[in-house]
């Protein structure tokens, strides 16, 4: 199964990035399609947030570990079909 993820942007009313991404794949490998396709630097800090229907913050996916109390998944280790 392929995922269409779709980004945009508050600050740029123009902006539109749709990534495709197979359900077996990490969001590590998500984030390097967009780091990709946007040209970012990937030594930066990247998180992605699963949310409930009212947009609050349940579960943090990310790039490292920041040594916090909070569980946090690791991108590398997370596929994208388990959130």
């Amino acid at each position: 199964m392929i995922y269409t993820f779709r980004f945009i942007s508050d600050e740029q009313d123009s902006f539109i990035l749709d990534v495709n991404i197979n359900h077996d794949q990490t969001f590590e490998q998500l984030q390097d399609a967009i780091q990709e396709a946007l040209d970012y630097d990937p030594s930066h800090m990247a998180s992605f947030f699963v949310s409930n229907n009212n947009w609050e913050k349940l579960e943090e996916i990310a790039s490292m570990d920041m040594g916090s109390d909070v569980a946090v998944k690791n991108m590398a280790e997370t596929l994208v079909i388990d959130c």
